[in-house]
């Protein structure tokens, strides 16, 4: 089978989700999975109650991100970087992340936020995933239809070209909710990753 990059479900997320609750974990921070250019989060969907926040699995791993290829009509990958002790291309490019936690005085995760720097250069912070008010769409799956029909229609396009000319069928995850409501998804194949900026409805 095609080596993915994506991380792989061992578990019914129903297991997970009861494995997260009864061990009282609020978020697992991961790595050794390249994942694209900013931390992907991944809803664990356990509502018990309505007072219930969320619950977090955080792929961190951002060692390749100088490869990620941006479907934008204005945006573009800066690409690796040369280390200049070693002359050699460092993978990462100028790519920065932090996943910031702020804990309550009973050890509860109030805050859960990642910033730095994207593949193209542009600077990021995240809304905080412990408020599902403002990142309820953080974390979840889109088809490729949901993200073409958000996108302007020359990034639109780009994505139709790349879909055509690898005859590749991409499911998106929803990363980062943009300043300007929009919302940074990536989609995964191999070891290809793909950036694109959508609305959603």
């Amino acid at each position: 089978g095609k080596t993915s990059i994506l991380p792989t479900q061992l578990y019914p997320p129903e297991l997970l989700s009861d494995f997260l609750c009864r061990a009282d974990l609020q978020c697992i921070l991961t790595g050794h999975k390249p994942i694209g250019d900013l931390p992907l989060p991944i809803r664990v969907d356990h509502k018990r109650a309505a007072t219930d926040s969320s619950k977090w699995i955080m792929a961190c791993d951002t060692s390749y991100s100088g490869d990620v290829k941006w479907i934008h009509d204005q945006r573009t990958s800066l690409g690796r970087s040369l280390d200049k002790d070693t002359n050699s291309a460092n993978a990462r490019g100028k790519v920065v992340c932090e996943v910031l936690m702020e804990q309550d005085p009973k050890g509860n995760i109030t805050k859960l936020v990642t910033h730095g720097t994207l593949s193209d250069g542009s600077v990021y912070t995240s809304t905080n995933l412990m408020d599902d008010t403002v990142s309820n769409c953080i974390g979840t799956t889109l088809t490729t239809r949901n993200v073409l029909s958000g996108m302007s229609n020359e990034s639109r396009s780009l994505l139709e070209d790349v879909i055509s000319k690898d005859k590749c069928v991409l499911s998106w995850q929803v990363k980062l909710k943009l300043d300007d409501g929009r919302y940074l998804v990536s989609a995964y194949q191999g070891w290809n990753v793909w950036n694109a900026i959508t609305k959603i409805d």
